[in-house]
């Protein structure tokens, strides 16, 4: 996997802890106090994840784009303007504070972790084997589309299918959907055949050439969590 290189190896449970405890800081932090300040630690440290493996980009947008919700919170610039405007305003707050870093800690999970590797640590958790192929399915499938529709795109900008050349927006939606419809299906069918000659619909406990272990340093992120976690309950609202 292109993503997964020259950084330091997390556990895919620590990984899954993490997005854990995001979701629920997000979910039950306000807009102020100790609860807001350890929302804006736990994004700090999912935008240091993507540094270390090197998603840069993202990183860099992540910030601007969460900074900037924040700058519209507490510079009062929410009361001084039209109220429809301040409706798209306050959405945009509201989901890019409490609902974007849920989506960046799953983002960080999905780039930095191989799909064998995380099964391996799903069968670790004591998680069914019948969960487990569909999720190995669901996580081959969702880099699959992605491909296909990068291919597509290209297909179609080579023929000059865009909007600068005077197509209707229909037909584009079109050219470029309905076979990436058609992709997707066969891909999946084709993901799952796989999957289960692989052996990973079978209920018998299964070997792994690949090992998953906690390091230290999983311990030592764990444990920031949890002192996290006693510190956003613990404090005032």
């Amino acid at each position: 996997m292109k993503d997964i290189k020259d950084h330091l190896t997390i556990d895919p449970r620590t990984k899954l802890f993490l997005i854990l405890v995001t979701n629920i800081v997000m979910v039950n932090m306000n807009q102020e106090g100790a609860k807001f300040k350890i929302s804006m630690i736990l994004f700090i440290i999912l935008i240091l994840l993507l540094v270390q493996i090197k998603k840069y980009k993202v990183a860099l947008i992540s910030s601007v784009l969460y900074f900037a919700a924040i700058a519209l919170t507490f510079t009062g610039w929410l009361a001084k303007i039209p109220p429809f405007i301040n409706l798209v305003a306050s959405v945009y707050v509201y989901s890019i504070t409490k609902t974007f870093p849920c989506f960046l800690s799953a983002y960080y999970l999905l780039k930095s972790t191989e799909v064998s590797a995380l099964l391996l640590a799903f069968r670790k958790m004591h998680i069914p084997e019948r969960l487990n192929l569909p999720l190995a399915v669901v996580f081959r499938f969702i880099p699959n589309v992605g491909e296909e529709n990068r291919e597509i795109a290209n297909a179609m900008n080579i023929r000059g299918l865009n909007l600068s050349s005077g197509i209707s927006i229909f037909k584009i939606l079109e050219y470029k959907y309905i076979p990436l419809i058609f992709s997707t299906v066969k891909a999946g069918e084709d993901l799952t055949i796989s999957a289960m000659t692989k052996g990973l619909s079978t209920e018998d406990k299964r070997t792994s050439i690949r090992k998953i272990r906690f390091s230290f340093l999983d311990y030592v992120f764990v444990s920031i969590l949890i002192v996290l976690l006693f510190i956003f309950f613990g404090g005032k609202s």
